[in-house]
């Protein structure tokens, strides 16, 4: 039997900006790089951000909270690295939320306040997918 999996992604995008830059100045590597004007992987059309982008693999999971304290545990310690990406290369930050529901089993969708100050503090917004699988 299939069961729910939530997956999470902590991205950076931006109009076009150093991606190897950020990666030295995090120390972080990403999972996925797009750079503005490759052609996605998904169909012909170009892309129009440079994106980087470090996230969780799909894990069984009926808690969202789970992926998101292991996504932000690792960024915490660099609010200050993340503010001034920010400011030099006028980026956008988003924590992406990807949940794939098996026999609807629905994970329990909720922020916790630690969650929610870091987003707040770094300027990240949220991107919530569902995906009801049958």
């Amino acid at each position: 039997m299939d069961k729910t999996k939530v997956k999470v992604n902590f991205e950076i995008w931006g109009d076009d900006f150093n991606v190897d830059n950020v990666s030295k100045i995090l120390d972080i590597y990403p999972s996925e790089i797009r750079k503005k004007g490759d052609k996605s992987t998904y169909s012909n059309v170009k892309i129009k951000k440079t994106s980087w982008s470090f996230g969780t693999n799909y894990q069984e999971s009926l808690d969202i909270n789970e992926q998101l304290r292991f996504i932000t545990n690792i960024f915490n310690d660099k609010r200050q690295e993340l503010q001034e990406i920010k400011k030099s290369y006028n980026v956008d930050y988003q924590i992406s939320i990807v949940i794939k529901i098996e026999n609807n089993q629905s994970p329990a969708i909720y922020l916790e306040s630690d969650i929610i100050r870091f987003a707040d503090e770094i300027q990240a917004e949220f991107d919530v997918d569902l995906y009801v699988m049958s």
